[in-house]
């Protein structure tokens, strides 16, 4: 097939399908995304995830870089803002209005505190645990 051909079949075929942003259930049930993507029966690639991932973690950086203090901190911290926001969402990390403030204070124990009793750490465990662990102490307890 030219590549003249692959583009028109791509129009032919987003014209019928349309395209959805969303997951929805397709006239026999099955979840689908995008341009007719079955996620029920083919799901997606290990490089279509990590495509995602990098598209996720660049909006959560740039948001996190919305913080004054932000590019201040050094980078396990930094870390540790933005997997909080890929988790939370943008309007949940900025629920952690005490842990934040104390952040942009460098008070990185009154921070971790925070985060360990919050109902968020309940939630997830041992994430929060390790998180905190780096908030508190600058260490990285993943990659190390």
């Amino acid at each position: 097939m030219t590549a003249e051909d692959r583009e028109k079949l791509k129009l032919q075929v987003m014209r019928h399908e349309g395209i959805r942003l969303k997951p929805y259930q397709d006239t026999v049930g099955k979840w689908t995304i995008g341009v007719g993507r079955n996620l029920s029966d083919r799901g997606i690639t290990n490089d279509e995830a990590e495509f995602l991932l990098e598209n996720d973690l660049h909006e959560c950086i740039s948001d996190c870089r919305n913080f004054p203090w932000f590019d201040a901190l050094d980078g396990v911290r930094q870390r540790v803002i933005c997997d909080m926001r890929f988790n939370l969402g943008a309007s949940g990390l900025r629920r952690f209005r005490n842990t934040l403030a104390a952040i942009s204070r460098a008070d990185y124990n009154a921070a971790a505190d925070g985060m360990v009793r919050s109902l968020w750490a309940r939630q997830v465990k041992g994430r929060a645990t390790a998180l905190a662990a780096m908030m508190r102490t600058g260490q990285d307890f993943y990659l190390s």
